[in-house]
């Protein structure tokens, strides 16, 4: 009991220090929403990327939090053909008006995602410490037409769970928004990261397999031992 203890903390470590390498390629945890229009956050501080699209009507982000929170949310624009660069944003409280994030308070800059091997067009953000309430973030365009991305949230989650997930959610995302084979979802520094992990946590299994079955041929021929007649 005691050896399969210290086999499961060593594989921790191992596990956390291979996903804290990896943290920047899970800073912004995806999430795929397609057409969903209306979305519940859970946990808004922690770090996540929103990917919809607009099917003819704005979509709705609520946050419901008992606590204060840094409130954070940024549009962005996946560089595709046809990819527009006119998603806006309003938030309210309660029910009521609390800010705009409008789409021309932004340059729109073009910005490479390496993790990713991906473009994006950053679009306006809202940064603000919140009291606890009710929020809505509203995401919309003329039409309501396009893909979008809002991230929310700015704490990394560096969860094994979440990685897992991460990893299982990247090639709809390649496939549905940027056109490309779900593989190349992998083909870049998030699949690097992946490998090297696997390759860590291989290793340290393979030892503490080894380790253990060791440790019981050992306590068997020690019990063998003892049988022996004396001479």
């Amino acid at each position: 009991m005691k050896n399969r203890k210290n086999a499961k903390w060593f594989l921790g470590i191992i596990l956390i220090c291979g996903l804290g390498f990896a943290a920047p390629a899970s800073a912004h945890l995806p999430r795929l929403e397609r057409g969903n229009v209306e979305i519940k956050v859970e946990k808004p501080e922690i770090s996540k990327a929103y990917y919809g699209w607009l099917e003819g009507k704005p979509a709705v982000y609520s946050i419901d939090s008992k606590k204060p929170f840094l409130l954070y949310a940024g549009l962005l624009s996946p560089r595709v053909e046809n990819g527009r660069m006119d998603y806006s944003a309003t938030i309210y409280k309660d029910g009521e008006l609390f800010a705009q994030v409008p789409a021309d308070d932004s340059f729109w800059l073009i910005n490479y995602e390496p993790f990713g091997n991906d473009y994006y067009a950053e679009g306006p953000e809202y940064e603000q410490e919140v009291l606890a309430g009710k929020y809505e973030i509203e995401v919309f365009n003329s039409g309501n037409r396009g893909n979008y991305v809002l991230a929310i949230g700015k704490t990394e989650n560096l969860s094994a769970g979440e990685f897992l997930r991460t990893l299982f959610v990247l090639p709809s995302v390649k496939e549905e928004f940027f056109g490309k084979p779900w593989w190349e979802a992998y083909n870049n520094l998030v699949g690097l990261f992946t490998l090297i992990i696997l390759a860590v946590v291989s290793t340290a299994l393979y030892f503490i397999v080894s380790f253990i079955r060791n440790k019981r041929l050992k306590s068997k021929l020690d019990e063998q031992y003892r049988k022996l007649p004396a001479r």
